[in-house]
């Protein structure tokens, strides 16, 4: 079969839809990537317009073999699932400078599907879901188009009615593997991506590092309390990581060594708070839970036993996580640590270096006033409040990254400024101190009643070894400089303007401002658009096997495996397939023997290049081969009139004499050769 130029409306159809794609992966992409890929579009825009003409092998063969040395240079290997984007994005580009026949259009429509799985398995979000739902119509609705309406100019809504009954049959199909298909365990995940630049958690917290993150409004995570009642927002303590190597303003975590759980001393008998977390996978290992998180579990007892635990009461996953997680934490408040050891006292106490003379006498001064841990930390935070410094979220650069710095020069910082300084002033006057990252506040969701906390709630704060209470307690210097960023929470501060913020005096001003006017309803709708996100990402997260099960025990098959449930769910898929090829059931019950013959020769010319297409009835098949085959033309002219006599008047008195007109019509092509149809 000669393919001829697609039509043009379908390849302007087929640019759209790959730019969208692309744009897809505009964030998740180098930028030169994006570059080469949309100046590859444009560039066959221009070829539509007639005014370049397309490339020819001795510039599309160097575009391959630099595509994929850069991605080499780029990742420093082709494995993985960065690279393999970014190659199946430049092969796509590469192909849109193809020619404009069947073929070429039709490879570049299924590679679209393609780049709409790779996306799926980057995120399965609400959003993402509808959009790629929609996505898999308009690539769906071109290609029917491309097949059935090639040299024609019907519009988009010629091609509803087909494409939504295809999707309407397959549906069952899709909601069987949905629901029986088994769910199979891949511990934390066999596709690892490193962390996102910008997620601002990471072993080293420099200043700057969480003021940056914070300038997002991107979900970290969800969480519903369980069991006890939710703490005030200003005791919302969402830990992340300890660090304890001390360099004045910048802190890290040099262990790695994974402890054991031996918890923590709950001598009060305190009732445990039971949050669920969904957590979002751009925070690279970091586990956030609500301070101090005692036990964590997951519905799958593998990744539960696979979980670190930390120096500090802090969790961490054993690899990046590249999807949504979903886990139990049991977290106390009234509790007491085991007693410092003499080598973690060291830890705890080391600093880089002595103490500037002009922070020296603040520390003399403070040492005077107490000999109590607790006062002298609180020394440091009236400091903070008397001393003019300002709490924001562009602090600017620190040249020398030193305390000294911090107190006399710059006067300005975020969270993890006044953290840092205040947890190295600590050790200087001899306690015991480390800084924690997480995050502290969330917005709350009356609807489904959880907690939204986002990355403009990223926060640092400081805590000290209490020698007579055996614990650890924990101070927040911010309280000193923004003591409404505590009580409202990060996102309801950040939402308001600097000047705004200054004026408003209390939590209630600043919820009386968020629910007022125009920013109230928005705010509402968003909270109702949330809701729904997130019960689709419950479902989707505790939809396992355990569930599967329960599922199969409602209706009567509980005892069946995951293997059993495996093997049986692909042999009704391979099932479903057979009857699908056969035309659903038509030849199990027995299809026509004028039906099979047709089909058999039909199949005998599409082997000498003359496929019968979707479109073509008898006659203008019959009229296309006439031309094909000049040779055979009283053979063709035989074979279809009388299949057109038997099938079409429901006659069956002449079937022999199709049978015979089929060996006839085959001789006779195959005596004057494989020819090109028009």
């Amino acid at each position: 079969m000669t393919e001829g130029r697609v039509n043009e409306n379908i390849r302007y159809w087929t640019l759209a839809l790959i730019a969208f794609h692309f744009l897809l992966y505009i964030m998740d992409i180098p930028v030169w990537v994006a570059v080469a890929s949309f100046s590859a579009l444009l560039y066959r825009v221009l070829v539509e317009r007639q005014i370049l003409k397309l490339p020819g092998l001795r510039i599309k063969l160097p575009l391959v073999i630099l595509s994929v040395v850069g991605v080499v240079i780029e990742y420093r290997t082709i494995l993985g699932q960065e690279p393999a984007t970014s190659l199946l994005i430049l092969a796509v580009s590469l192909k849109v400078l193809e020619s404009v026949r069947y073929r070429d259009v039709l490879i570049s429509l299924l590679l679209c599907y393609y780049l709409l799985v790779g996306k799926l398995l980057l995120v399965q979000s609400f959003v993402m879901t509808l959009l790629l739902l929609i996505d898999v119509m308009l690539v769906s609705f071109v290609i029917l188009q491309l097949h059935q309406f090639k040299n024609s100019d019907r519009s988009l809504m010629d091609m509803i009615k087909p494409i939504s009954i295809m999707v309407l049959k397959a549906l069952p199909f899709l909601l069987f593997l949905f629901f029986f298909f088994p769910r199979f365990s891949t511990g934390f995940f066999k596709l690892q991506v490193p962390p996102p630049p910008g997620s601002g958690f990471s072993s080293k917290l420099d200043p700057g590092d969480l003021s940056s993150l914070a300038l997002s409004d991107r979900v970290a995570f969800r969480v519903k309390f369980l069991e006890g009642n939710p703490p005030p927002m200003g005791s919302l303590y969402w830990r992340g990581g300890i660090l304890w190597k001390n360099s004045e303003m910048v802190w890290e975590r040099e262990d790695q060594k994974r402890y054991p759980n031996t918890g923590l001393k709950n001598l009060l008998e305190a009732e445990p708070l039971v949050t669920e977390v969904s957590l979002e996978p751009q925070y690279g290992q970091f586990l956030f839970a609500l301070d101090r998180p005692y036990r964590v579990r997951f519905s799958d007892p593998k990744k539960s036993s696979r979980l670190h635990y930390r120096r500090g009461n802090s969790f961490q996953f054993p690899v990046n996580l590249s999807q949504r997680v979903l886990f139990n934490v049991e977290s106390h408040f009234a509790t007491r640590d085991y007693p410092l050891s003499k080598e973690e006292r060291e830890l705890f106490l080391q600093v880089p270096g002595p103490p500037s003379p002009r922070i020296q006498e603040l520390l003399d001064r403070w040492k005077k006033q107490s000999t109590l841990p607790l006062q002298r930390s609180q020394s440091i935070t009236r400091f903070f409040k008397t001393q003019g410094f300002r709490y924001t979220l562009q602090p600017g650069k620190m040249t020398q990254k030193t305390v000294d710095e911090f107190l006399f020069t710059k006067k300005v910082g975020f969270c993890e400024h006044y953290a840092a300084a205040h947890a190295s002033l600590l050790r200087w006057m001899g306690i015991p101190a480390r800084v924690v990252i997480g995050f502290q506040g969330g917005q709350f969701n009356a609807l489904d009643n959880y907690y939204v906390v986002s990355d403009k709630d990223a926060h640092a704060w400081t805590e000290f070894w209490d020698e007579k209470q055996q614990t650890w307690i924990r101070q927040d210097p911010t309280a000193g400089v923004a003591p409404l960023r505590l009580a409202v929470g990060g996102r309801a501060f950040f939402q308001v303007s600097e000047d705004q913020r200054n004026r408003l005096t209390s939590a209630d001003d600043f919820l009386n401002l968020q629910n007022s006017g125009l920013i109230g309803y928005l705010s509402q709708a968003k909270l109702y658009f949330d809701a729904a996100a997130h019960r689709w990402n419950l479902f989707l997260l505790k939809y396992d096997f355990n569930y599967q099960k329960k599922l199969l025990a409602s209706i009567g098959i509980g005892n069946m495996n995951r293997w059993i449930l495996f093997l049986f769910s692909v042999f009704l898929a391979g099932l479903f397939y057979f009857l699908w090829k056969k035309r659903f059931y038509r030849d199990l019950w027995g299809r026509t023997k004028v039906e099979k013959i047709y089909a058999s020769t039909c199949q005998f010319l599409a082997r000498q290049n003359s496929t019968r297409m979707g479109y073509e009835g008898p006659q203008s098949y019959k009229k296309r081969l006439l031309m094909a085959f000049p040779g055979a033309k009283n053979e063709i002219q035989t074979f279809f009139d009388t299949y057109t006599e038997i099938r079409f008047a429901k006659s069956t008195a002449k079937i022999d004499l199709l049978q015979g007109a089929a060996v006839k019509l085959r001789k006779q092509i195959r005596r004057h050769g494989k020819l090109s149809a028009s």
